[in-house]
């Protein structure tokens, strides 16, 4: 069972806000929507990764 549900659930929601939100118009606009992308995924597994 997990630990901290709401807390997952939390970041979870976080990434998909961030990821709806990529633009791939362009190689620049990509890189710079990416970044917030990537902050979300290793905020989640620096909390949830099993060690």
């Amino acid at each position: 069972m997990w630990a901290a549900p709401s807390e997952f659930r939390q970041k979870t929601a976080k990434l998909v806000k961030t990821a709806a939100a990529l633009d791939g118009s362009e190689p620049g606009a990509l890189a710079d929507t990416l970044a917030p992308v990537q902050a979300a995924c290793k905020d989640c597994h620096g909390r949830f990764k099993l060690q």
